[in-house]
């Protein structure tokens, strides 16, 4: 069973400046980070939203990705 957990990080760009961005990892039942794609989006609920769905559909994480595109 894998679990997609949105993670809340710092980061800074010239154009932004500082700010909070949440990545998403993917991790299995030996709670080893599989993958982590960073910098998904500002939005909290976005991401929160999106790992609930692809956890609740166990999503291959090949998928993951196009998920996100689809989604931003």
């Amino acid at each position: 069973m894998l679990r997609y957990i949105p993670v809340p990080n710092n980061y800074e760009s010239d154009a932004l400046g500082e700010y909070i961005s949440f990545d998403i990892h993917i991790i299995n039942e030996d709670n080893d980070i599989l993958l982590s794609i960073s910098d998904v989006s500002t939005n909290e609920n976005l991401v929160s939203d999106l790992c609930n769905l692809c956890n609740a559909g166990q999503l291959d994480p090949i998928h993951i990705y196009d998920v996100i595109e689809d989604t931003i």
